[in-house]
């Protein structure tokens, strides 16, 4: 039980933090993504150019064809896991809605009517008073 309540806390204050400064997480994130990328790129063409004794430019040139094909190979497999992921959050998001829609029903049945009619006079009245 205590696990679970440090995962939703941990859970939502990411929540929270991406939504209040969901531009700058991204941009941190994107720029730490494009420094491992930069990282790799310049210790390929190094070992291009160190072992096999290609030319600056020809090394540049190798390794972007290279990453170009190796992004293209990986695309459908990160595609496919995207895909299925979202999948599985909207099946769940769709059954957690029927159950909570279920309870709401269900709780419904046990106001009286005559209590319904006085919270909807109460909310007509309230709305029309402020608009």
């Amino acid at each position: 039980m205590e696990k679970e309540i440090m995962n939703r806390s941990l859970i939502t204050l990411v929540l929270l933090v991406i939504a209040f400064q969901g531009d700058t997480v991204f941009s941190f994130l994107l720029e730490g993504i494009h420094l491992l990328v930069e990282v790799v790129e310049f210790a390929a063409e190094h070992l291009l150019e160190a072992h096999f004794g290609l030319s600056t430019r020809a090394a540049q040139m190798v390794t972007a064809w290279l990453g170009l094909a190796v992004f293209l190979g990986v695309s459908p497999f990160i595609v496919r896991k995207l895909w299925a992921m979202l999948a599985r959050v909207i099946a769940a998001a769709a059954e957690q809605w029927r159950r909570r829609s279920a309870a709401a029903r269900e709780w419904t049945t046990t106001v009286h009517p005559r209590r319904w009619v006085v919270a909807c006079v109460i909310l007509v009245a309230t709305y029309t008073f402020f608009f």
